[in-house]
């Protein structure tokens, strides 16, 4: 390695390097991977070990990460008298390259102490956060040094303050971070709420939930810990497959949403065209449907005006449907979304109904058919009038899938990121 180059790798290039990496030469070859709410996520491998997820959606996010660090207390340290004192207080010394060993036996005992150094409730902790928001590590220590003991309340605070902790006591800052993943909620919504961490122990990347409280066990048995949250309505959290990590970054610099466990093989359902001039990944723009007839519905709605009998939908509205004719040759549910996307305001209104996309304007990008089921991705402007507007979206994009014999599960994901988290955000 050349001089220069070692020079601009030490002066944070690498962030370039990594970046350029994921987004091109990733995209390449990427290993798929089955998720548990996303279906199959592209995953690149990286030189540090491990796979990172190789989607351009994940490479918006981290930038955008990178853009308001201090928005969540996480600035250099600053080495104050309450940091040196909680730092003695846990009593763990690092050496200065730390073995795999090491590093998961530092993270195991000071995961013990902090459990038992905890007040849960919500007070306390926003004592400990106080009006800055998210508290910085010397934050941290002042409240520990007033109150003998630290505060948490729900995931993002537990994660939070173990992260904050890890960097105290001088853990590598690339081995670990602030995990995001999805999970199913009481009402059947895929929901992207559960936080934990993420620890790279030589070239294995393991799941931790402090939630669970649990000891993560000696190195020579080391495994990932996470609990059984929300499995009653769901497979649970995808704890192996977060779709946001947090992290400082280090002297390697680490970038990445990583897979926190062993890939598997992915399944092969999906077709995957490799562009050879580009190296990029694109989709096949249709799906295979077929129809009993040619014709397909598009859905409205009739609003309820209070003088009839209300509807279950929306806000007391009616589902109607309105049926079109597919020209021979053409594929049904992309010709169905396309035309329910173009030209559905203009059916609305010919039929005197109520269109809540109508000021949207989206595009199909992608469709793929997964086994029994469709996954469409969608671009552009996502406009709509408020909460009532929210299950007739759902209802509108779902039934123009759903109404096709082969297809028995539909996901809609609209600029990359998932429908319902779109929707409960309005």
């Amino acid at each position: 390695m050349s001089e220069p180059f070692k020079r601009f790798l030490n002066t944070g290039g690498l962030i370039l390097v990594v970046a350029v990496l994921l987004t091109n030469i990733c995209l390449a070859a990427p290993l798929l991977q089955e998720t548990l709410y996303e279906g199959l996520v592209p995953y690149a491998h990286t030189a540090s070990g491990g796979l990172v997820r190789a989607d351009q959606k994940t490479q918006q996010e981290i930038r955008r990460f990178r853009g308001r660090l201090e928005r969540f207390g996480i600035q250099p340290i600053v080495e104050t008298k309450a940091v040196q004192r909680l730092r003695a207080t846990i009593g763990m010394r690092l050496s200065p390259d730390p073995s795999p060993e090491e590093v998961w036996e530092t993270a195991r005992k000071v995961l013990n102490w902090l459990y038992s150094n905890i007040a849960p409730g919500q007070q306390g902790y926003r004592d400990m956060m106080g009006k800055a928001g998210w508290p910085k590590a010397e934050r941290i220590a002042n409240y520990w040094n007033r109150n003998g003991k630290l505060a948490w309340a729900a995931c993002f605070s537990k994660a939070h303050l173990v992260f904050q902790i890890f960097r105290i006591v001088g853990l590598p800052l690339d081995d670990f971070g602030i995990a995001s993943a999805h999970y199913k909620n009481a009402e059947g919504r895929v929901t992207p709420t559960h936080v934990y961490l993420g620890l790279r122990v030589g070239k294995e990347w393991f799941y931790i939930d402090p939630g669970t409280e649990r000891d993560l066990g000696p190195f020579a048995q080391r495994s990932s810990v996470g609990g059984p949250l929300m499995q009653q309505y769901g497979p649970g959290v995808d704890y192996e497959h977060p779709y946001s990590f947090r992290t400082v970054g280090g002297p390697g610099r680490f970038i990445g949403v990583p897979l926190l466990g062993k890939p598997a093989k992915a399944d092969s359902a999906i077709k995957i065209v490799q562009s050879k001039s580009t190296g990029s990944v694109s989709t096949q723009v249709s799906v295979p449907t077929r129809v009993d007839s040619d014709m397909a519905s598009l859905t409205f709605f009739k609003l309820d005006d209070g003088k009839g009998e209300g509807g279950t939908i929306g806000c007391g509205d009616r589902e109607k449907l309105v049926k079109v004719k597919i020209p021979k040759g053409r594929e049904p549910l992309g010709f169905t979304l396309n035309l329910l996307l173009r030209h559905g305001k203009a059916l609305a209104e010919q039929h005197g109904l109520y269109h809540p996309l109508a000021y949207s304007h989206l595009k199909v990008a992608r469709l793929t058919l997964q086994g029994a089921e469709a996954v469409v991705e969608l671009r552009g402007r996502f406009v709509i009038g408020g909460v009532c507007d929210t299950p007739r979206v759902m209802v509108q994009l779902e039934q123009a899938a759903l109404q096709f014999p082969q297809i028995n599960n539909v996901r809609i994901y609209i600029n990359d990121v998932i429908i319902s988290a779109l929707l409960d955000q309005r």
